[in-house]
């Protein structure tokens, strides 16, 4: 085979046999002759091998570079992109609907927060306007001596009118009792240092709930107590009448925690009464050394006629 080179003006001629492509790489051509005997030479990196060999005639090319392995002894270099590393995954952004949707809901619930602490500051006003009348009339002999002090409201209760709770008026009741004989071993309660400023001193004395506190409305009524059972399922028939001198607050105390006079405690009663043990009104009521602790019944309003017993205030 002949070939013009058409740059140089010479004539190249190639070998015969053609050379043909394989797939193996080594580094010297071998060129065989008619006694079969094989030459070698150098073609750069190509093997030629005679076409009328027995053996298997190739010619292979350079192979290609191997990528590099990274690991731990072989960091990326800056700038490299690890080929075997996964690609990278999409950061993840909120749609504008989705923004729109959280900021309406953000502000709506702004606007409840707002408009509930406004009406319950307007219920809070109302229920103390409500709390400064008093029902003189009704009152009998303590109302000469009673001078309402002012005392912590929870703001959770509804304060009742005076017709709600004029004499005669009677509710469901669970009883408990407070002072230096209860189980905490607390202070005496025979003192002026309650929320009526009343001490009594003989007569029995009572804490009721904050709704039937009425902010001091009822200090100084006086109530008629029935007992049906106690918490154990004892029956119980005394009757004995006690003043009120006291509150229990709704919030932290749950036996007290009723609202109004719809509303009722664990015990299913719609005021709880604490009765003052160092003026011997829990002894009267359930019997001394009785072992009972919790009581349920009902009480009614009365006239203080029927309470024995004599009254003071701090301001005398």
């Amino acid at each position: 085979m002949e070939h013009n080179n058409t740059d140089t003006g010479k004539e190249v001629r190639m070998p015969e046999p053609f050379i043909e492509q394989s797939t193996f790489n080594v580094s010297q051509a071998v060129q065989r002759n008619s006694s079969d005997a094989p030459q070698f030479v150098d073609y750069g990196g190509l093997e030629v091998v005679n076409h009328n060999d027995t053996n298997k005639e190739f010619m292979t090319a350079k192979p290609l570079p191997i990528p590099p392995k990274y690991d731990d002894y072989h960091p990326i270099p800056m700038g490299v992109v690890d080929p075997s590393a996964p690609p990278p995954k999409p950061k993840w952004k909120p749609s504008k609907k989705l923004v729109i949707i959280v900021v309406a809901v953000s502000i709506v619930a702004i606007v409840a927060i707002v408009a509930g602490a406004v009406v319950g500051t307007r219920n809070s006003g109302s229920g103390s306007g409500s709390s400064g009348e008093s029902d003189e009339s009704n009152r009998g002999d303590a109302s000469a001596t009673t001078t309402s002090a002012p005392a912590p409201s929870s703001s959770a209760v509804t304060i009742p009118t005076e017709d709600e709770v004029r004499i005669g008026s009677t509710f469901t009741a669970s009883f408990t009792y407070y002072g230096s004989g209860d189980s905490g071993d607390g202070d005496s309660c025979k003192n002026y240092g309650n929320a009526c400023g009343i001490m009594t001193d003989p007569g029995y004395a009572v804490q009721v709930s904050e709704w039937l506190y009425a902010e001091g409305l009822t200090c100084g009524t006086c109530w008629r107590l029935e007992p049906h059972s106690s918490d154990e399922g004892q029956r119980m028939n005394s009757r004995i009448v006690v003043m009120i001198n006291e509150m229990c607050p709704a919030l932290g105390y749950p036996i007290c925690g009723q609202r109004d006079s719809t509303a009722t405690n664990m015990y299913g009663a719609q005021v709880n009464f604490n009765l003052c043990v160092d003026t011997g009104a829990w002894d009267a009521f359930a019997g001394r050394n009785s072992g009972i602790g919790l009581a349920m019944g009902n009480v009614t309003r009365v006239s203080c006629d029927e309470w024995e017993g004599r009254n003071s205030t701090r301001f005398d």
